[in-house]
């Protein structure tokens, strides 16, 4: 069997170029690579099955070429480096209910990744019905809008009805992973609840607040990155109480509204977070006011 059936089977496996250290996987040497399967996902008889195909060589290589894929590795394995990049990073997670059974998991994620050209670092499945995407920031980068308009193709390309969160993009901090696993606490706890299909924690502040179910290190996180905006800082409240009105918040702030709609724009090119909607504005208020006596 060559290994890239094996992984079609198992699309959890992944492999790497070099051994993990951990008990999480059930590691197999192949060649000059490793085959790292999760151990919790397997029975004992799968667990038997894979050792005696490894042990007698009935695992090839043929045309395959492996790839090391270190940010799954990262995200994936306990006490692992975080690859290196200065690029901002966002984690797109996705949930799937096929309406068919002609396609699996790993072609609707095969044909996102695609669409998504150069901006993914990886792409993989957690189990057979969800998801993780993780790329990077450029001035291409898709809009909320327009990810929603690749869900939706999608969904008719293979017959799937699919939900997507869409996380923030920040920089390569030494908790990213933390950061990222709350994201996609918020997005398992709320896919299923939002009304909508294509969403990010902006859209479910409140609904996650009512149900606790917001990490308070996801809020930390957001408001640290707030912190790099003094100028977007001092306009949010104003803002806020004049309900998105820029004109009136200009003259409370004593700015002319060029000034104010300027950095609103720049706020928006270089996070995403737009302050002209609402459920942002709202969002960055909350953030300012639940530190408000930090």
């Amino acid at each position: 069997m060559e290994l890239t059936e094996l992984l079609h089977l198992y699309p959890q496996a992944f492999v790497t170029t070099e051994q993990l250290s951990t008990d999480e996987y059930l590691i197999f040497p192949l060649e000059k690579y490793f085959v790292n399967f999760f151990r919790d996902s397997l029975s004992q008889t799968e667990k038997h099955l894979l050792e005696t195909l490894f042990r007698q060589g009935q695992i090839t290589l043929n045309s395959i070429s492996p790839i090391n894929d270190p940010w799954r590795v990262y995200l994936t394995s306990p006490s692992t480096m975080m690859p290196e990049t200065d690029k901002l990073v966002r984690q797109i997670s996705f949930h799937l209910e096929f309406i068919t059974n002609d396609f699996k998991i790993s072609d609707w994620l095969t044909a996102l990744s695609q669409m998504l050209a150069d901006n993914y670092l990886t792409a993989y499945s957690l189990n057979e019905t969800t998801g993780i995407i993780i790329e990077n920031y450029t001035n291409q980068s898709s809009t909320l809008s327009e990810l929603d308009g690749i869900r939706q193709t999608l969904d008719e390309d293979f017959s799937t009805k699919s939900h997507m969160f869409i996380g923030n993009f920040w920089k390569p901090i030494d908790n990213l992973k933390e950061i990222f696993q709350a994201e996609e606490q918020v997005f398992e706890s709320e896919w299923s609840y939002f009304h909508g299909q294509t969403f990010k924690l902006q859209h479910v502040l409140f609904h996650c607040l009512y149900c606790q179910a917001l990490p308070a290190k996801l809020v930390d996180a957001y408001y640290q990155y707030l912190l790099n905006y003094p100028e977007v800082i001092e306009i949010i409240p104003q803002l806020y109480l004049q309900q998105g009105n820029v004109s009136l918040a200009a003259k409370k702030l004593y700015l002319h509204r060029n000034t104010v709609q300027y950095r609103i724009e720049k706020f928006y090119h270089e996070t995403s977070i737009s302050l002209k909607q609402m459920d942002d504005l709202v969002f960055c208020y909350f953030l300012l006011a639940a530190h408000s006596n930090n």
